[in-house]
């Protein structure tokens, strides 16, 4: 795409401030572009014009909370939840299905837990004991 001068101009939730540097990649240009909400992202000019990009993700991440439950839940209860079933030995397919959420978030919590949580490692022996 050729260039334009975008600068100030505002596209969503989002105002071109200046060429990225470096400003073309792969024939394409690049824009850092500042967010509503005060976060600093590179955009594609393209995705800029044509509107298929109009926030740094924080629109969708609004939505989502707007219109899956699920996610409210899952920030505040379900860690909880699924670290009792990990304990329990159950695999992350089963806890997934169990709680209705994805194998991805399974794994995400499994991984957090297994790291650092005193309370899961402390379980896991009291499991591998009896």
């Amino acid at each position: 795409m050729r260039f334009k001068d975008l600068s100030g101009q505002k596209f969503g939730r989002l105002i071109a401030l200046s060429l990225a540097n470096p400003p073309r990649y792969k024939n394409n240009t690049y824009w850092d572009c500042r967010c509503d909400c005060g976060k600093l992202c590179t955009i594609r000019q393209g995705h800029l014009i044509d509107g298929s990009t109009s926030s740094c993700g924080c629109l969708r991440k609004e939505w989502e909370r707007e219109n899956n439950p699920k996610i409210c839940f899952l920030d505040f209860e379900a860690e909880a939840e699924v670290e009792k079933l990990l304990v329990r030995g159950l695999s992350n397919k089963a806890i997934a299905e169990l709680l209705g959420i994805s194998r991805n978030t399974v794994k995400r919590i499994k991984s957090k837990y297994q790291s650092g949580s005193p309370f899961f490692q402390s379980s896991t022996k009291i499991n591998q004991v009896l």
